[in-house]
């Protein structure tokens, strides 16, 4: 059986590498081998993890934190949650795998189905894969399973500053595929699969930590949200409108594509903490259970901001939970529940009273950082004048002291320009936020289609309706036509001072292949 090899900070071809691990070929036959990607780092003691989460990537951390978990599920977690009588008092709605793909409407009923009782998750005869995710609230109907997500435990020197929003179990089947999408409010995910022997898996691999890998979460850095999600298409049109991870030819694809990072969820072992913010899509490698705590970080406030603002360009919005849009909106809630658990913190490091391996300075400019943001976004956070004006004059002395590092800190400068950045460029146009390049794009069956990589604004608008005009009604999957469409554009300028690439025998194989 396969077992992963490759090391964390190394880059691979993403098609590749799911080759070489034995994925389901049919999902990653059609993929572009531009995709290039690399794996998320196990993280070990609070400072690897401040500096992890700090750096804003994701983090595999130590089983320590799941241990009561693994043991309440046994060594086969989902045969013991789908053992006796799991029927539910409401039926409930799985997601199947179709649900979300590029094209699909945005509500539509077809996608998903009715389950009565657990194993209908895996017990069906339709071919199309299935996911349930069932929240653990007091209003919530659900079968008679025990709550594990109550049995993670968080990092003692993270906890203080978090406030619990949910918890799930999500019942997941063999190749089930869940779309792109952010996390609600800015939380922090922090989840883990159930145990289970590596016997009763079909084909699988093995993870860096010796068990059978579950699930694989595909993330991409915040500020790449353009590049995957196209919200003014998808208001427009009412249907999923994205970059199409699984079948996007290379022609369709721009020139620069974040790199993915890779979350490899192995049953029974390492969890995963999933900073906020970061898109990403996720595939199920075996029929698994995945139990997960959904957290606000007071720490990381910059997250809730951008969080609020990024989800008002959607006509189609998601979940705010109540200590987002009530708490923060409210002047004595924000200060009960926001500044003062981070004054508590600032003196609790300023006693000492804290985890000696982490970096104090730090985490002090993270804290001074995180309240700033509540002046900056006040349309997200409200204050009473007084507590603001007080509030001003403490992180004023805080940033001056030796104690502190510098402040704002890089996810709070970052954060502001990606902020500013939400909606600058005109529908049908992408400007890269770190190169400044623009690129048109328009939607082919609801995949996007990007034009050739431009200097100036005004040549990718003459692209973009080239590409409007000819795309508007042609089916993702007919790459010949999009071939057609993009070979009648000016091709993009080479960097000044480098000739032209010329065209390899491999990329002629390629393009032999499609057309």
């Amino acid at each position: 059986m396969p077992a992963v090899v490759e090391r964390p900070g190394e880059e691979h071809s993403l098609r590749d590498l799911l080759e070489r691990w034995g994925v389901t070929e049919s999902l990653w036959r059609g993929m572009s081998p531009k995709w290039r990607c690399t794996l998320a780092a196990d993280v070990n003691g609070a400072k690897q993890l401040f500096d992890s989460l700090n750096q804003q990537k994701p983090s595999m951390v130590e089983e320590k934190y799941v241990a009561e978990v693994h043991a309440a599920a046994g060594s086969d977690g989902l045969t013991s949650l789908l053992k006796g009588d799991r029927a539910m008092n409401k039926p409930k709605l799985a997601f199947n795998s179709s649900w979300g793909k590029p094209g699909a409407d945005l509500i539509n009923e077809t996608h998903l189905t009715v389950v009565h009782k657990l194993n209908e998750v895996f017990e069906h005869e339709d071919p199309t894969p299935r996911n349930l995710q069932m929240f653990h609230r007091a209003t919530q109907d659900e079968p008679n399973i025990p709550v594990l997500p109550s049995l993670i435990s968080w990092p003692e020197w993270l906890e203080p500053t978090t406030v619990p929003l949910d918890k799930a179990t999500r019942f997941s089947q063999k190749d089930a595929l869940t779309t792109w999408h952010l996390d609600d409010c800015g939380e922090i995910v922090f989840q883990t699969a159930l145990p289970k022997p590596v016997e009763t898996c079909v084909n699988p691999l093995i993870g860096p930590g010796g068990k059978p890998v579950v699930k694989i979460f595909f993330c991409v850095e915040k500020w790449a949200y353009d590049y995957i999600t196209q919200d003014q298409e998808q208001n427009r049109s009412a249907r999923f409108s994205m970059m199409d991870l699984w079948e996007a030819s290379c022609e369709q694809l721009p020139d620069e594509l974040p790199l993915l990072t890779l979350c490899l969820i192995e049953a029974g072992g390492r969890p995963l903490m999933l900073y906020p913010n970061l898109m990403h899509t996720v595939l199920t490698t075996q029929d698994s259970v995945l139990v997960e705590e959904r957290r606000l970080s007071l720490l990381f406030l910059e997250e809730v901001a951008y969080f609020n603002i990024r989800s008002r360009q959607s006509t189609n919005p998601p979940i705010f939970y109540d200590f987002v849009k009530d708490t923060c909106t409210d002047a004595k809630g924000c200060y009960q529940g926001v500044v003062v658990p981070l004054l508590h913190e600032i003196e609790r490091i300023q006693k000492g009273d804290v985890d000696p391996a982490l970096p104090k300075a730090a985490l002090l400019a993270r804290i001074a950082s995180s309240l700033a943001c509540l002046a900056e976004f006040d349309e997200v956070f409200t204050l009473d004048d007084s507590v603001a004006a007080s509030l001003t004059d403490t992180l004023a002395a805080l940033v001056k002291s030796a104690a502190c590092g510098a402040s704002p800190d890089a996810i709070h400068e970052e954060n502001k320009r990606i902020v500013a950045f939400i909606g600058s460029s005109p529908y049908g146009v992408l400007r890269d936020f770190k190169s400044g390049a623009f690129y048109a794009y328009t939607h082919a069956g609801g995949a996007a289609v990007f034009g050739p990589k431009r200097a100036t604004q005004t040549e990718a608008m003459a692209d973009r309706r080239v590409l409007a005009k000819e795309l508007e009604f042609t089916d993702k999957e007919n790459h010949a036509a999009i071939h057609t469409v993009l070979s009648t554009l000016a091709p993009a300028a080479p960097a000044a001072g480098k000739a032209p690439a010329e065209k390899t025998q491999a990329d002629q194989a390629l393009l032999d292949d499609l057309f």
